[in-house]
């Protein structure tokens, strides 16, 4: 188990603030945010690469003092971080001897971890030569080779074409089942971090403002900011009366499961609504007549975006559905939607 504890660093004009977290064994845990967040400082001071106040603890000890090469911790930087005048092989070879393996136990290492990734026919070109996803491959075993309980990976797959992204994010899953290391994996990509994370912790202003499981996140995201980053479909502004909510710039109303009064916002996931084209009886309390202005492919299912009193709702379905309805642009659609399923969003910043 891997945990932060009380992290406070100040960097110029930049401050983390309490940082804390824990990573339990064989779990990935994603730091996502925008630029600017103290993401990348966070990996740099588990590295140890810059010193700040608060303890880290890994299996039980406090490593907060140790230097980088006895922290046990593998790291891939954000820009990959490969030596330009060191071929492959010595490139892989480079954390093995700083941590004094004997040479033939450097040998061993080398050939399986080569074959096991598949760079072996690599081994003596420059990195200079070799592609996004051949860098990544080689900055991957340069940071496992010597067996580290834990793996930081700072932007990883920035440098990777977005075709072979989903390759990489399967690749970095069973790294994390085959190698039996934990993962700290640090992204601006909510889609990256969603794939491929057991827990989310998400940054913003040196402040860790939400953490949890991503389907909580999705579900539930509680702020404001975080229902934009996690690309929420509908965020309505308004304001609340005695359990109804009147969106900003509509005339229209809906009712809401919360009792109270002034200006807020709320979100609506996109799947929570129902269409038909007749108004049939349900619990739903809120029902409205709305006009098709957009249909959208996503692949496997489709956007509705739907226009009732002046406020566009993005709904999601099935193409099965889509089918179904035989749905045409302008055409007059109902929107049915229980009062629950609405969430409040707090504007902390």
């Amino acid at each position: 188990m891997f945990s932060v504890e009380g992290i406070n660093k100040k960097i110029g004009e930049f401050q983390l603030d309490n940082i804390s977290f824990t990573l339990e064994d064989r779990e990935i845990l994603s730091i996502i945010g925008p630029s600017g967040a103290g993401k990348s400082s966070i990996v740099k001071i588990i590295t140890g690469i810059i010193r700040a106040e608060g303890k880290l603890v890994l299996d039980g000890e406090n490593i907060s003092k140790f230097p980088p090469e006895k922290r046990n911790i593998g790291y891939i930087p954000q820009n990959i971080g490969l030596f330009p005048h060191l071929d492959v092989r010595e490139n892989i070879e480079y954390p093995l001897k700083r941590r004094k393996f004997p040479r033939k136990e450097r040998e061993k290492l080398i050939k399986e971890f080569s074959n096991e990734f598949g760079i072996s026919n690599l081994l003596h070109r420059s990195p200079l030569t070799l592609s996004g996803g051949e860098k990544q491959k080689v900055a991957l075993v340069r940071a496992l080779i010597y067996g580290p309980k834990l793996l930081l990976m700072d932007e990883p797959l920035s440098s990777v074409d977005s075709q072979k992204k989903e390759f990489y994010l399967n690749l970095i899953k069973e790294i994390k089942k085959r190698f039996e290391v934990s993962i700290i994996y640090v992204t601006h990509n909510f889609d990256e971090a969603i794939t491929i994370s057991d827990k989310i912790v998400v940054l913003k202003g040196g402040k860790i403002i939400r953490r949890g499981i991503p389907q909580e996140l999705i579900e539930n995201p509680e702020d404001l900011w975080i229902a934009s980053f996690v690309k929420e479909k509908n965020i309505f502004k308004g304001s609340f009366k005695d359990g109804i909510f009147c969106a900003e710039n509509s005339e229209l109303c809906f009712h809401t499961p919360f009792k109270k009064n002034g200006e807020g916002f709320l979100s609506l996931r996109a799947d929570e609504i129902i269409i038909s084209k007749d108004r049939f009886d349900s619990s739903a309390l809120n029902v409205f007549k709305g006009k098709v202005k957009e249909i959208v492919d996503l692949n496997y299912n489709c956007q509705i975006n739907a226009e009732v009193k002046g406020l566009i709702f993005k709904v999601i379905i099935t193409k099965n559905s889509l089918a179904r309805l035989k749905l045409n642009l302008e055409e007059e659609i109902f929107l049915h939607f229980k009062a629950n399923s609405l969430k409040e969003l707090k504007d902390n910043f």
